[in-house]
């Protein structure tokens, strides 16, 4: 490896920084934008379906990230730091394969039991045709992710950002001009852009980043596999951190008003992830290649100031937040929301350590091949439906409050720790 690539996974420049944290935003914001295009394009029947097939496309490509798009960063990273000679392109290539074979199951169950998976994804057995269409925009969505983190493995940033600006943030909103009347229409035209896009990408960089092509061998295979599938519950595990003090809540009160409120917190909560998320991608390739090279302490300083500055945001985001709770609520609903601003704020807390959690997600996966941020996530499910059980049986403090809070900060805590621990042990 040249001295610059080098540079890239010892000491990535601010740009680097720049890039991600731009795409993120652009990505964000395109989202939340996306749902005003489509009730202004769309039927009320169409609009419903992309709103809830929205949410089922957030969870698979969640799978597809955590899993075979974190493992193939991972095994790219540990490729490029090996002396003389390598070929991550290999790695690519598998993992494009396993995808492959992922949505050629996916498209069986969807041919074999429509009517069923019509019901179970989007209430109502009616809406099958759906499915392909999703099944498609999905496939477009896993080939963009696979060469996104081909290109974060490569810590090449700029192409990383860049194919995810195009695909998650322009692509997503250009589809509604061009193909927007039609729910399937939008799919299918949304899918095939977002595939062009890609192939343009990966025909133009990616065999010219990645050197030269390979196709990997058995056991490489295996392992960019078991070290996909231990990480995959772990985006169901976090997201059901987030779900599960609002379905308590809706249990244990009788006030829906309560439910809502305490959903908006939790929302304010996850916003902390999107300030994170572009340090933690920076995190797990230069973990994995420092690891490989015996140099996981080298980034014990830089670990050490962002634990300081994140936590300082942190606590600055939750103080300005429950200062000026009222009027943000307002602004941002357009109304009051009476009665119920405590219950958010007793929430905001939470957000320092999670904050943590997810800032150093990304180097606990690069730096230890055992999926420490999965087994993470289940100790906080667990340590939530312990203490909230307990609350519920003595009657002592909110369960979905007092569950989530304690659920978080031992979150945060054994996650800041384990990141020290894993950055001391030798390779």
């Amino acid at each position: 490896m040249d001295e610059k690539s080098q540079e890239a996974y010892l000491k990535p420049r601010a740009r680097s920084y720049v890039w991600s944290y731009l795409a993120n935003l652009l990505v964000i914001g395109a989202s939340f934008l996306s749902y005003r295009l489509s009730s202004h394009f769309m039927s009320e029947q169409d609009f419903a379906i992309f709103a809830i097939s929205k949410r089922i496309a957030v969870c698979g490509a969640a799978i597809v990230a955590t899993g075979w798009g974190v493992s193939l960063a991972y095994h790219v990273a540990q490729e490029r730091s090996r002396e003389g000679g390598s070929n991550p392109h290999r790695f690519f290539i598998l993992a494009s394969k396993q995808i492959t074979l992922f949505l050629l199951l996916l498209l069986g169950l969807v041919l074999i039991l429509p009517r069923q998976l019509s019901l179970l994804l989007l209430g109502d057995k009616a809406y099958g045709n759906y499915l392909i269409p999703l099944l498609y925009d999905f496939l477009a969505t896993s080939a963009q992710g696979t060469l996104t983190y081909y290109f974060l493995g490569l810590m090449q940033i700029r192409l990383f950002s860049l194919v995810s600006i195009i695909c998650s943030a322009f692509i997503p909103l250009l589809g509604f001009f061009l193909f927007g009347s039609e729910l399937n229409q939008y799919f299918v035209g949304k899918a095939s852009l977002t595939i062009l896009v890609t192939l343009i990408f990966y025909l133009s960089f990616a065999r010219s980043v990645g050197e030269a092509p390979g196709n990997g061998g058995k056991e490489e295979w295996g392992n960019l596999l078991s070290y996909a599938a231990v990480r995959m519950p772990g985006a169901f595990l976090v997201s059901l951190l987030l779900i599960l003090p609002v379905t308590l809540s809706t249990h244990t009160s009788q006030a829906l008003d309560r439910a809502a409120a305490l959903s908006i917190g939790m929302a304010l909560v996850g916003v902390v992830a999107a300030g994170v998320t572009p340090v933690s991608n920076l995190f797990l390739p230069r973990a994995a290649y420092l690891k490989s090279q015996g140099k996981a302490a080298d980034l014990r300083g830089s670990v050490l100031k962002v634990c300081w500055i994140v936590a300082l945001l942190s606590v600055l985001y939750i103080a300005l937040l429950t200062a000026f709770l009222e009027p943000f609520m307002t602004l941002l609903l357009g109304k009051e929301l009476t009665g119920f601003e405590n219950i958010i704020r007793e929430a905001l807390p939470a957000a320092l350590p999670y904050a943590l959690f997810r800032c150093f997600y990304g180097l606990l996966d690069g730096a230890c091949e055992k999926p420490l941020a999965t087994y993470n996530a289940l100790v906080s499910v667990l340590i939530f439906t312990l203490v909230s059980a307990f609350c519920w049986w003595t009657g002592k403090g909110d369960p979905s409050i007092v569950g989530f809070l304690a659920s978080t900060f031992c979150l945060g805590a054994i996650s800041v720790s384990q990141t020290f621990w894993v950055l001391r042990q030798p390779s």
